[in-house]
């Protein structure tokens, strides 16, 4: 396991725009992947247990990235510490959150297997410079946040390589630094061109 240099403080997660963004801290939204959700269908969150309707703010299909908007008390809502995707290396410890096959609020780890990656999005476009993982990502994590070994977000879980659907032990994650400017992006803009 490959140590961490200057380990930012313990956080409880749920990737929540209001931790990205402190100059929208009133505007409550989820950063997650587009999954199978259309621009015009209403999303909820199982947030703390607790569902609220979504409104989709912004999508980015080439980097299966979309924002959520909720209108959810400020109390109910724990946003994640937001790490750097500067500085990671093959070795380090991370862990996974997500709904694999359903079962929600599971968590998984391993390490980075590996950096500067490309998969396709689900429309078929590369993801570049992504993540590598051998924390095991199912159906139902993607969207989910890869978290450093104190908490703090790097990545946003996109995609796994697997012959069987099942992990394989090898998963793919967008670098937190990317997902920021895109999130960024979709807010100001609803899209990114």
């Amino acid at each position: 396991v490959v140590p961490e240099e200057n380990p930012p403080s313990l956080s409880n997660t749920a990737t929540d725009t209001t931790s990205l963004f402190p100059k929208r801290r009133q505007q409550q939204g989820l950063v997650s992947s587009k999954g199978e959700k259309s621009d015009s269908e209403p999303a909820t969150i199982d947030y703390k247990r607790t569902t609220y309707q979504a409104k989709v703010v912004g999508v980015d299909p080439g980097k299966d990235i979309a924002v959520l908007k909720i209108d959810a008390p400020a109390s109910d809502l724990f946003p994640t510490q937001l790490g750097t995707s500067k500085n990671l290396r093959v070795g380090q410890s991370v862990l996974a959150i997500g709904n694999p096959f359903g079962l929600d609020h599971t968590l998984t780890a391993g390490i980075i297997s590996g950096m500067g990656r490309e998969v396709k999005s689900p429309i078929g476009r590369p993801i570049t410079n992504v993540i590598q993982t051998d924390a095991a990502i199912n159906p139902g994590n993607s969207g989910g946040p890869l978290l450093d070994s104190y908490g703090g977000l790097i990545g946003l879980n996109t995609a796994i390589y697997s012959p069987s659907g099942a992990s394989a032990g090898i998963g793919f994650a967008i670098p937190v630094d990317s997902v920021k400017f895109i999130v960024e992006t979709l807010i100001r803009v609803g899209k990114v061109v």
